[in-house]
């Protein structure tokens, strides 16, 4: 099951990342902002992964 799990995790993220790399003009962003926004993506991340380890938990019982 755990493997099942990081790699759907896996292929989300990397979908993310696509629509992140491919989608947004980069350059149209200053240094601050590209900060601020990294650590939104990070909280979101984290958020993320504490939901997907309490269902995990929650099924396991």
């Amino acid at each position: 099951m755990r493997s099942v799990c990081q790699s759907w995790v896996t292929s989300c993220v990397y979908c993310i990342l696509y629509v992140l790399v491919i989608y947004i003009q980069w350059d149209a962003f200053c240094v601050p902002e590209l900060g601020n926004f990294l650590r939104v993506l990070d909280r979101e991340e984290e958020e993320y992964l504490a939901q997907l380890k309490y269902k995990y938990k929650v099924m396991r019982r």
